[in-house]
């Protein structure tokens, strides 16, 4: 995809367009939008601004991306060790 806050956004609101009813899909939507996102910030193609707002469109507070991101960061370091 050529716009990478376009990208952002959509991988947002798919996350929040399953039902609850699909459970594993919209935790597998969740964390694909996170890694995404994470994605895109580390090649400093969106900024942490970005993507907050991608979040706040679809309703997830500033503090929840940074504990998400963390998450992954985490995950990520420990797969190198």
């Amino acid at each position: 995809m050529s716009n990478p806050r376009k990208e952002l956004a959509q991988a947002f609101e798919a996350f929040e367009t399953y039902d609850l009813d699909e459970a594993v899909d919209k935790l597998d939507a969740k964390w694909h939008a996170y890694g995404i996102a994470l994605k895109l910030l580390l090649s400093r193609k969106v900024t942490r601004l970005d993507i907050y707002d991608a979040a706040h469109d679809v309703g997830i507070r500033p503090s929840v991306v940074d504990m998400r991101l963390h998450y992954l960061k985490q995950l990520g370091s420990e797969a190198k060790q």
